[in-house]
């Protein structure tokens, strides 16, 4: 590791990011479990499945028949565990993190209660239906010392920028 002379090892990066205590290093492999199965989120697992530095480890919906067919979309070589409940899921898996595509009215809740339960979070877009729940949202990011993200995807693309533009005028 590389010293500078003014601080400590550690003082700038957090024990996470260096690996430290049990945790992967910041160019280590990421554990994540995917939350809510359905087209959307099909397309965050085959972008995950070319990034080797992420394992889907677990997946879950609350409707069983979605997670059975989820499940024929395994990559050769990786078995994903199955959940109708996503806190069995948090406790039973080693996740460093999860990514949150439920439906709108439920990515508040399971959000929060993801974090609480001390993981870090990929929440879809949009990341809430209220101002209180966004504001809840990041009280409890705070609170739990929690990495978040909201995925701003299409944002800069030229037709929704024209389309955008337009609006305004």
């Amino acid at each position: 590791a590389v010293q500078c002379g003014f601080c400590t090892p550690g003082a700038i990066l957090s024990s996470k990011a260096l690996g430290l205590n049990g945790n992967p290093g910041a160019n280590g492999t990421v554990n994540i479990g995917l939350i809510g199965l359905g087209g959307r989120c099909r397309q965050v697992a085959e972008t995950c499945s070319h990034i080797p530095e992420i394992r889907i480890a677990a997946i879950c919906d609350v409707f069983k028949p979605r997670i059975d067919k989820f499940m024929d979309l395994q990559p050769i070589g990786q078995h994903w565990m199955g959940y109708t409940d996503f806190r069995r899921m948090i406790e039973r898996e080693n996740l460093d993190g999860v990514m949150v595509i439920t439906t709108t009215h439920a990515r508040a809740w399971v959000t929060c209660l993801a974090m609480d339960a001390g993981m870090d979070v990929y929440i879809e877009k949009p990341m809430c239906l209220t101002i209180p729940e966004g504001r809840q949202m990041v009280n409890m990011a705070r609170r739990c010392n929690r990495v978040t993200q909201v995925g701003t995807q299409q944002r800069y693309m030229p037709l929704n920028n024209w389309a955008s533009d337009l609006v305004k005028n």
